[in-house]
């Protein structure tokens, strides 16, 4: 009989108090979850062990922590995926966040408008977008980001037909190539249960 496909690896970054009880059900259920809540802990894991995916819960490692910090770039640069969110965009002081993609990962992502809209999936984006079950648009309070290059955009501000689009660069959900791998920012502050589907499709696991 043939054997069951492996499940992604996921390393879970939760250095904040706050998101040290941070619920992953949804990503326990899917895939292998290594969850860590110190610094040192999550690079011993960097450096021994190769992971489908980081998932950053929030912010310590822009302005804190600068050696995990440049792990978790090169992580995704060597061809794996990094994804920010949970608590991230909710807990990131804007000026840091604008600077950590500036320096970090030469992206021109700026902190945006911080509100509750209905987002739509982008028809035109990267191959993620095409992932089956992911819903067409959504209601989420989300911190959205500017200057998002069209195609990593995947979930933007829902506009109906024949409004203005003064906010076109903006995404609540956005996913771009980095290297050999890729870079995920969820918006979402309140792990929306179409958020979560998102998520595990970033991951490999739809």
């Amino acid at each position: 009989m043939a054997s069951s496909q492996a499940l992604p690896t996921v390393l879970v970054l939760a250095l904040d108090e706050l998101t040290e009880e941070m619920p992953i059900d949804f990503l326990k259920n899917e895939v292998d979850v290594t969850f860590v809540t110190s610094e040192v802990e999550a690079s011993e894991y960097l450096q021994t062990q190769r992971f489908t995916a980081v998932f950053v819960a929030d912010p310590i490692i822009v302005a804190e922590s600068p050696n995990l910090r440049r792990q978790v770039t090169t992580f995704a640069k060597t061809g794996g995926k990094v994804i920010l969110g949970y608590f991230f965009s909710s807990l990131v002081r804007f000026p840091d966040f604008d600077e950590y993609m500036q320096t970090e990962w030469d992206l021109p992502w700026r902190y945006g408008n911080y509100s509750r809209e209905y987002f739509q999936l982008n028809p035109q984006g990267v191959n993620l977008c095409r992932e089956p079950g992911l819903p067409t648009s959504y209601s989420m309070k989300a911190g959205r980001i500017n200057f998002v290059e069209p195609a990593s955009k995947i979930y933007y501000p829902y506009y109906p037909e024949g409004e203005e689009h003064p906010d076109s660069t903006q995404a609540g959900i956005a996913f771009t190539r980095i290297g050999d791998g890729w870079l995920g920012y969820i918006g979402d502050v309140n792990q929306e249960e179409d958020t979560c589907d998102v998520i595990l499709a970033m991951i490999g696991k739809s």
